[in-house]
């Protein structure tokens, strides 16, 4: 018997907390609790939450979705979720039957954007076209790399090869060769360290902070969409990096003069979301913004974490990535809808972990240095 519970307001999500929590355990920061609630009560006006619950002694799902106003159905994040997906456990069919709630509200269904091939996988049945790319620097791609001596040879813009001979590249860690790859950015932070421009870490429950950069980059002229410009999202954000489970750190480079640079990232897991970068547009000269990028990219592999650029191929990204994690999108009509996950079609899903495969998860963890 599956038991199927519908959530469509902020208030009931504390209802149906642990599930979220035990079901998002091995998903994005996206997918989490503290995130969806916020978003289902900043953004009620514009999207009307529609979570769908579903449970069964085999298995487990929940259908984060909203009912925008006037518009298609999609997952719950308005414009400020890079990555989205349904989160389930075990039995299909218990995935399935959620599913086939929301096609009962015969309404096309948007979705922007699913991370990975296995998500592309997951949606086939919605046959989800490709969107961008998400660069990211690994140390497992880092380790992959042969660094071998000579002469460093590139094109102009390009990054730099250091000198390294393939003899000691074996005990070299993957934020040293990083290091090495980008020596030209290297001496550039130094350049930027004599100009009396200094690198510091704050916390993201420091308010004040946030909102000067966010109003600030509300105000920047962007070739598409500024969506810092809207004080709603702005707020969204302000509100969500002070959030315990967001594990928000705020990275900027200050001078005597004021701002000059600021990077929001958040943790989750092993990995650090360079979520939005500001720079002040008078040190554009000295691109603050890419350095700063590559700062922090590199502090994340001594700390053993991925770093991800989020959305987007812009060259400041790519020159530094190691790996492109492509992106999907999902436009269905309202009667294709029933295909995406039906009945008896679909493989199980992995059980969601146990209290204790997460508690030995935390002491591992824990030998990992802070972020």
């Amino acid at each position: 018997m599956i038991r199927t519970r519908i959530i469509e307001n902020a208030a009931e999500f504390e209802s149906v907390r642990g599930l979220w929590e035990q079901l998002a355990r091995e998903a994005t920061i996206f997918q989490s609790f503290a995130w969806s609630q916020l978003a289902a009560a900043c953004f009620a006006r514009r999207e009307q939450p529609y979570v769908i619950c579903c449970e069964s002694d085999s298995g487990a799902a929940l259908i984060p979705a909203v009912i925008r106003r006037n518009g298609p159905m999609s997952l719950l994040g308005e414009n400020l979720f890079d990555y989205r997906n349904v989160l389930h456990a075990g039995d299909p069919e218990v995935l399935s039957q959620a599913w086939q709630r929301l096609c009962e509200l015969r309404r096309p269904f948007q979705l922007t954007a699913l991370r990975g091939d296995g998500n592309r996988l997951l949606w086939r049945g919605a046959q989800p076209q490709a969107f961008a790319h998400a660069p990211c620097v690994r140390n497992c791609d880092l380790e992959l790399l042969q660094i071998t001596s000579g002469p460093a040879r590139h094109a102009p813009g390009e990054a730099d090869t250091n000198m390294i001979t393939a003899a000691g590249t074996a005990s070299i860690s993957g934020s040293d060769r990083f290091l090495a790859m980008h020596a030209r950015l290297t001496r550039r932070t130094r350049q930027l360290a004599k100009q009396a421009v200094v690198f510091k870490q704050h916390a993201g429950g420091e308010r004040e902070l946030l909102r000067f950069i966010f109003e600030t980059k509300g105000k920047q002229v962007t070739p598409s969409e500024n969506l810092f410009a809207d004080r709603m999202r702005r707020e969204f954000m302000v509100r969500v990096a002070a959030e315990k489970a967001s594990r928000c750190d705020v990275y900027t480079y200050e001078a005597t003069s004021g701002l000059v640079a600021a990077l929001i990232a958040f943790r989750n897991d092993a990995v650090r979301h360079c979520y939005t970068i500001y720079y002040d547009p008078r040190w554009a000269g000295s691109s603050p913004g890419q350095l700063l990028l590559f700062e922090v990219a590199a502090r994340s592999l001594a700390e053993g974490l991925e770093c991800d650029f989020m959305t987007g191929e812009y060259p400041y990204k790519t020159r530094l990535a190691t790996a492109r994690v492509p992106l999907f999108t999902v436009d269905a009509r309202a009667e294709a809808l029933p295909a995406v996950f039906p009945s008896g079609a679909m493989q199980p899903a992995p059980a969601a972990p146990s209290e204790a495969d997460v508690a030995k998860k935390d002491v591992k963890d824990g030998s990992r240095p802070a972020a």
